[in-house]
């Protein structure tokens, strides 16, 4: 940090002295410092290959990839009955890793029809409700539509950011 303060910033009390506010440059520049500094140490690091190796056991694989698919789930306000159809998908890092984790979720879901999504880094599963009534959001329930109602009738605001378009109900 103090060589690249001196070659940047020629020196921290320079930063903490100057009248321009420069701190979001000195911030910028410690990340990446701090980032380069942590490549280096860490070398390539693979989270699908950290995730097997915290679970050599296949069953317990099974098990926390299915604790993240119940995780997962979108929380909505349920009446019992399913509503929308469920798109998951299922990204990991490319390799025999990555293949492994994909291959284990489709063992500890096998109902579930996973997408492939393109991914180099991180191991996601995403969970999504598609064609939901927006009657059954909570947020466009009884009570959004009294917030709405409210912030619509105080003066000199709008609730919306486009000021150009009447959004009263016809």
């Amino acid at each position: 940090m103090e060589a690249m303060l001196r070659k940047q910033f020629t020196a921290l009390v320079n930063v903490c002295l100057t009248n321009a506010n420069i701190l979001k440059n000195v911030e910028l520049a410690m990340l990446q410092t701090a980032e380069t500094f942590l490549g280096e140490m860490l070398g390539g690091v693979n989270v699908a290959e950290m995730f097997l190796e915290h679970h050599p056991d296949a069953q317990q694989a099974l098990d926390e990839i299915s604790g993240f698919f119940d995780e997962s789930s979108p929380e909505l306000p349920s009446d019992g009955r399913r509503r929308g159809a469920e798109l998951c998908a299922i990204s990991t890092p490319a390799g025999p890793a990555g293949d492994r984790i994909r291959d284990l979720a489709a063992q500890a879901l096998p109902e579930v029809e996973w997408h492939q999504a393109p991914g180099d880094e991180d191991i996601l599963l995403s969970r999504e409700l598609s064609n939901l009534p927006l009657a059954d959001l909570p947020q466009l329930g009884p009570v959004g539509l009294d917030a709405y109602r409210q912030m619509s009738s105080a003066e000199h605001f709008t609730p919306h950011c486009r000021c150009d378009v009447n959004f009263s109900s016809p």
